[in-house]
């Protein structure tokens, strides 16, 4: 008959593998190895581990009763070598194991122990909830039943779908039906706990904000994974998107749907929700978006300015490498657009005149890209300082009728007042 001090802690667990999950644990230690268990499990797997054990916890008066009276008498119920699963009635506290192999527990039909306590512990130890772990519990006793150890039923239980039996049945994985299979198609899976916390936060932002279901969907989750969303992250997105609702810039939404951000069915919150995109492309666009909203707003025929998405995208793009903030890239690009507003016009009038271009679409806007390499690049137009140059030597050399004929024409007169080119 073993006793107390022979007994090794992970093989009473059950199976030599749960000495994995309590690796540095000092076992010799009574204290460290009852709060490592008490951490995977609570109290209730403590105490349900001495009931198993009851032979490796028992105090030395307990251990001489049982060698002077035998185990047929200690233990009522006893038979050959099995040892029945008796409390001694000891309180959660009593564990002293100490390292020695032991066959694993086994009930009074020679059969393996289905006892799930140790089985919860591992999960817990994996990050996993305790409700969603009594949840599964006939599919965690099917497997310690069908004879699997506490590893395997560990790891088919995260990372299988399903599972045959021996008689040829196959059980589903109620882990792997929640959860488990976002991990398909992932070239980092989650691990178990961080995918259980993951999901279980991306449905909370939905309910959190109220949003359409369409955004807690297995679709719209798994994309979510695919693209390393974070919780916060999609917080984030969701705040703003109710903020950018409240404010209401119509500019704002029009500049999405003419980026392709969004359709006309489409909202601010599908723009900020979108699962289809990571974090770093959201940021371009949403400084993308701030940029054209200012463009917008001067857009027409006053001004001639042309909606530029491949130049607005761009410095969306510039602007968010750079780290400003949409606030920022909306002061810059009304700034600029402000100047663009004042010049456009009046260049492409000297244009007309000195280089006897039409006011096309398509040379107004050659004329804008111009404007905006300058704006916001730093890039010189050479063609409009050749063009108020010119203006300005006819101007000078003008007299009488000449020089009141050009000051009167509509491309001066707009020079004069709003372009600044002399």
């Amino acid at each position: 008959m073993a006793k107390a001090t022979d007994i090794s802690a992970p093989i009473l667990m059950g199976n030599q593998g749960t000495e994995n999950a309590l690796t540095g644990i000092d076992l010799s230690s009574k204290a460290a190895f009852e709060n490592a268990l008490r951490s995977m499990g609570g109290d209730q797997a403590v105490q349900e581990f001495i009931d198993q054990n009851p032979e490796a916890f028992m105090t030395p008066a307990e251990q001489a009763k049982l060698e002077a009276v035998g185990p047929e008498q200690f233990w009522p119920g006893y038979s050959g070598s099995n040892l029945p699963a008796v409390s001694l009635g000891r309180a959660v506290g009593a564990i002293n194991p100490e390292p020695v192999k032991q066959t694993p527990i086994v009930n009074e039909v020679n059969e393996p122990s289905t006892n799930v306590s140790v089985l919860k512990s591992l999960l817990i130890g994996r990050g996993l909830p305790v409700d969603l772990i009594d949840s599964s519990i006939n599919f965690l006793q099917g497997l310690l039943k069908d004879g699997l150890d506490y590893p395997s039923a560990v790891e088919v239980f995260l990372a299988s779908k399903e599972y045959t039996l021996k008689n040829g049945t196959k059980i589903q994985s109620p882990f792997y039906e929640k959860y488990g299979k976002f991990n398909e198609g992932l070239k980092e899976p989650y691990s178990p706990g961080t995918l259980f916390n993951v999901v279980e936060g991306y449905k909370g932002i939905v309910q959190k904000f109220n949003l359409n279901e369409k955004f807690a969907s297995d679709d719209s989750i798994s994309k979510y994974l695919k693209n390393r969303v974070t919780v916060t992250e999609l917080d984030e997105r969701a705040n703003t998107a109710r903020l950018k609702a409240i404010t209401s810039d119509p500019m704002y939404v029009e500049s999405l749907r003419q980026l392709g951000y969004i359709n006309a069915s489409q909202d601010l919150t599908d723009f900020f929700m979108d699962s289809n995109i990571g974090t770093q492309v959201l940021e371009q666009n949403r400084a993308t978006a701030a940029f054209s909203a200012e463009a917008l707003r001067r857009v027409g025929a006053n001004t001639m300015i042309k909606f530029d998405k491949e130049f607005f995208t761009k410095m969306g793009a510039m602007y968010s490498e750079r780290g400003l903030s949409e606030a920022q890239v909306s002061n810059v690009a009304q700034q600029g657009f402000a100047n663009i507003a004042e010049q456009l016009r009046p260049t492409a009038k000297l244009a007309g005149i000195y280089e006897k271009t039409p006011e096309t679409d398509t040379n107004v806007l050659q004329l804008q890209k111009e404007l905006e390499a300058e704006q916001f690049l730093g890039m010189a137009s050479q063609r409009r300082k050749k063009l108020a140059e010119l203006e300005s030597a006819t101007f000078s050399g003008s007299s009488g009728t000449g020089g009141i004929r050009l000051t009167n024409t509509p491309s001066t007169s707009l020079r004069r007042q709003s372009t600044g080119l002399i």
